[in-house]
């Protein structure tokens, strides 16, 4: 039993020159906007993003809310340009991340903050000054990890030798090396 089907389909069937005339031209369309595309590995993108990090030492992360964020949180309500204030506490440190609106100038809404900052008067005497900076937006090309049977210091020397090479490198623009601590000199009294 055959049905008299009436749609874009069974148009195309009927006309098999139309449905190849318009195969062509999409793939004609396609080649002209090949070149126009952009080819990034990393494409970029406007980091909307402003972070503000405060020491506070010997504190613990309950302290640190209450002490640092808390006001840092109050003096930051109503920024018009801010669409979202995250905060985190941590032992010794506080982090507030400022989300901005799209199309907000951020140099200016850096400044305002910085204001804001700058006018808590309820802050801890112990308190190291608040800093604030426009957050980094960068992606890993590549990451080393270094491990084996070794203490740490010659774990931290063969980071910090490899780390000097390929920072030396033209193509490298920028590199970072985490996980080392700094050192540290003890003395031990009888």
């Amino acid at each position: 039993m055959m049905r008299n089907s009436s749609g874009l389909m069974a148009w195309f069937t009927k006309n098999p020159v139309a449905a190849n005339l318009l195969m062509v031209f999409i793939l004609f369309a396609g080649i002209l906007s090949v070149g126009n595309l952009s080819k990034e590995m990393f494409p970029r993108g406007d980091n909307d993003s402003i972070e503000i990090t405060a020491i506070y030492n010997g504190a613990a992360p309950i302290e640190v809310e209450k002490a640092v964020i808390l006001p840092m949180e109050a003096a930051l309500q109503g920024i018009k340009g801010i669409k979202e204030i995250n905060a985190n506490a941590s032992r010794n440190v506080a982090y507030v991340r400022l989300e901005i609106e799209p199309g907000e100038n951020i140099n200016e809404l850096m400044a305002v903050v910085e204001n804001r900052i700058d006018s808590i008067v309820n802050l801890p005497d112990n308190l190291e000054k608040p800093t604030v900076k426009r957050m980094d937006n960068y992606g890993w090309a590549l990451g080393i990890a270094i491990s084996g049977q070794m203490d740490e210091r010659t774990r931290k020397e063969m980071g910090q030798q490899l780390y000097d090479e390929v920072i030396e490198l033209p193509e490298v623009k920028r590199a970072q090396l985490w996980g080392v601590d700094d050192y540290e000199i003890s003395i031990e009294v009888k």
